[in-house]
């Protein structure tokens, strides 16, 4: 029996096979394209501003390796997902357009008009945690983790390092911190909480040092008919549950339903993006 990634992975090459000539595939893995370009839908080079922004992330999204490609030229890249379907809104100076539709804002709220990708949110030293896309007004930061493939790959997650463990990181987190360096992280298997707790301490020390308020969106993709997806949703409820407790603002939302908001709102004057975006991810 195929797993869900690998279900996941297949659909990537057979929309690949279908919609790019050879030139455009990796002559040495399969599921990688021959440039990052190509696994996009608005090229970078046509949005300087962003690609200067990937270039400076610590993910190797746009660098090829000694002994792997750039990570922008995956088909299952999560940042591929989340740039393809960010970007184009960004391009067309309508960030509050997909602002709304992630359910940050009213639709006649155009306060939501700075998008950025692999944006640094620094706890200290060298421990930066990125964020795939931050969406902003005046007042308020969203911060939106991307996820792909990675709920169906599932693995026990370990706590955080004890470089982390430190009193002025988790000033009214007391049962985050707990629950960081406890047993009860290693339960969770599809949902990398560890992750998204260090993204947590990012985000607060960036309010600390005079930054705006907050939320964290996690942003999924569903195979809603997958024991793998019933699991990473209750342990994504388990998580908010606890976040919650803490204050921390923290909201889930899948591709499907952002995708599905989009289309049912803004089809009119975007139907490539939206060929796109369906054809290759719905």
């Amino acid at each position: 029996m195929q797993t869900t990634a690998t279900l996941l992975r297949k659909k990537q090459l057979l929309w690949a096979r279908t919609h790019l000539s050879l030139d455009r595939m990796s002559h040495f893995r399969d599921d990688y394209t021959a440039k990052y370009d190509d696994n996009l839908f608005i090229p970078l080079f046509m949005a300087p501003d962003v690609k200067k922004q990937i270039d400076a992330g610590r993910g190797a999204e746009t660098r090829d390796g000694k002994k792997r490609p750039a990570k922008l030229r995956s088909l299952r890249s999560s940042s591929a997902l989340a740039v393809n379907v960010f970007l184009y809104w960004h391009t067309k100076a309508r960030t509050h357009q997909i602002a709304h539709a992630c359910g940050i804002c009213e639709k006649n709220d155009r306060s939501f008009n700075i998008m950025a990708f692999e944006r640094p949110f620094p706890i200290f030293g060298n421990h930066v945690p990125h964020l795939d896309v931050v969406l902003e007004n005046q007042d308020r930061v969203v911060a939106i983790e991307s996820k792909f493939l990675e709920p169906y790959q599932s693995s026990p997650h370990k706590t955080l390092e004890e470089v982390y463990d430190k009193n002025v990181f988790w000033e009214q987190l007391g049962s985050l911190r707990e629950f960081a360096f406890g047993p009860r992280i290693g339960s969770f298997q599809h949902l990398h909480a560890g992750q998204l707790i260090k993204h947590i301490l990012g985000l607060t020390q960036n309010r600390k040092r005079g930054g705006k308020q907050f939320e964290l969106l996690y942003l999924w993709y569903d195979m809603n008919d997958s024991p793998e997806a019933a699991r990473h949703r209750e342990e994504i409820d388990k998580l908010a549950r606890l976040l919650s407790e803490n204050d921390i603002t923290f909201r889930s939302l899948t591709y499907q339903k952002l995708i599905y908001s989009l289309f049912q709102v803004y089809f009119r004057r975007n139907e490539k993006y939206f060929d796109y975006i369906i054809g290759r991810y719905l």
